[in-house]
């Protein structure tokens, strides 16, 4: 998570987020001016303190690891006119593409923000599932199939892997939100996936992003989805290899689009729903919770805190999934990053740039102290015991600050709850069917719910 030291041009991370001043300048090892990854940006006003000056400095110290790097892996008023989050000279007219994108810091200028990737892997049959995208009526409540009395999803993965009788317990106590006629507030929907996650990007389209106003599938590649209808936004990293270690900057180029997309009128919303291909969103509560946050004049940050190494001062949204909306964007798009061309920590940099301005991760809490915004699966998640000594350290170890104050188990999981991650495959459908088919097919609930039988 923190910076890679190079030979004659380092800036690491303080352990304690201290301020400390300076930064050194060479040549790397291969002779080419290597003129340090993190040049210090503009100090800043109304008494916040700088994101470079609390976290970048050139002592042999390193920031305490993200938790992606320790966990197993399987992501003012209405009519107010709003300030440009662009210059004018790198706005387009007709539809931006990416290929006209800025790049997102000078050091990273070398190269262009997007490359053309040749086919090495031939993809595999993906499974098609009952798609059906929604219409006016029923916005967020119809079950997935085209009838009640259609085949639901449990034969559409062969190796499929039910839900455990944990899982089903976690589904059975959240609530759906009721369905609103007003389609408000409006979500875009920002996924981020790879050509080797097709069929997890189907997968997220036919569970829960067709609930979305608009769908926005970032990968490396153009990719056109017949069975969906959606083709995927062809984004790479300014300079670099294009994989997981280069995932800021590539986000970067990523938020510079969406913010070229409204700047050109070709998208709307109020807020932004930031996940990989891995997530399931539960569309109906999230659109009702986020009612009563502000759109415009005051930044939003929604997510599943995390403390950065346990500092309460360095808290940010776990990159399981996080909802912004226009005015924190332009503060992430004002953030005056270094040159992060190497890195894959990019929440804790979204985290510290939204800090800097201002807008602190919001509690996301239900009034009886429960958690909407969850980091793992159901089962995981009813699992975690934050009071226990024996829990995994880098778990306690980012809710540190909440130790004392954070319910545990299955009792801190919401009603209400908005997010799980790491949750992928035929799951996805099976949490999908256990939360839907009870409300949109009551006749049928009975019979369903016996018919998905616990996993021992």
């Amino acid at each position: 998570a923190g910076s890679q030291r190079r030979e004659g041009c380092r800036a690491v991370w303080a352990a304690d987020g201290s301020a400390e001043s300076g930064w050194t300048a060479g040549r790397g090892s291969d002779g080419r001016e290597d003129c340090g990854q993190h040049p210090r940006p503009q100090v800043r006003e109304r008494g916040v303190e700088p994101m470079a000056d609390r976290v970048l400095g050139p002592g042999p110290a390193r920031l305490p690891p993200h938790p992606a790097a320790l966990s197993d892996r399987s992501g003012t008023s209405a009519d107010q006119p709003q300030p440009s989050l662009l210059d004018e000279d790198i706005l387009h007219q007709g539809p931006p593409t990416v290929r006209q994108l800025p790049l997102p810091d000078e050091a990273c200028r070398s190269g262009g923000g997007v490359r053309a990737l040749k086919e090495t892997t031939t993809q595999p049959p993906l499974h098609v599932p009952h798609l059906l995208k929604l219409g006016e009526a029923g916005f967020g409540t119809l079950f997935r199939t085209e009838a009640c009395e259609a085949e639901h999803h449990q034969q559409l993965y062969g190796d499929r892997s039910l839900l455990v009788s944990s899982d089903q317990e976690v589904l059975d106590d959240i609530d759906l939100a009721t369905s609103s006629e007003e389609r408000l507030p409006r979500l875009a929907c920002l996924v981020y996936t790879t050509r080797k996650n097709r069929q997890n990007l189907r997968d997220t389209f036919a569970t829960w992003a067709q609930d979305c106003d608009s769908f926005l599938p970032y990968s490396d590649e153009t990719w056109m989805d017949e069975a969906t209808g959606y083709q995927t936004i062809e984004v790479h990293p300014p300079t670099g290899p294009d994989n997981y270690n280069t995932i800021i900057a590539k986000m970067r180029v990523v938020f510079m689009d969406v913010t070229q997309r409204l700047q050109a009128g070709k998208l709307a919303f109020d807020f932004l729903v930031v996940s990989g291909d891995d997530v399931f969103w539960i569309m109906p509560n999230l659109r009702s919770y986020l009612r009563q946050f502000p759109t415009r004049g005051v930044g939003v940050y929604l997510g599943h805190r995390f403390a950065q190494g346990g500092d309460h001062r360095r808290v940010y949204a776990s990159g399981a999934g996080y909802v912004i909306n226009q005015v924190a964007l332009r503060a992430y798009m004002a953030c005056p990053l270094p040159d992060q061309c190497e890195g894959f920590a990019e929440d804790f940099i979204m985290g510290e740039c939204l800090l800097a301005a201002g807008i602190p991760v919001w509690p996301s809490e239900d009034e009886f102290g429960r958690q909407r915004f969850h980091f793992t699966g159901p089962a995981d998640t009813a699992s975690i015991n934050l009071s226990s000594p024996s829990e995994k350290q880098w778990i306690r170890d980012y809710h540190r600050p909440w130790l004392n104050t954070t319910l545990v188990g299955r009792e801190s999981i919401s009603k209400s709850s908005v997010l799980f991650h790491t949750v992928v495959g035929q799951q996805r459908y099976d949490i999908h069917d256990r939360l839907y088919r009870r409300i949109a097919c009551k006749a049928n609930a009975t019979e369903h719910l016996a018919a998905v039988s616990p996993t021992k």
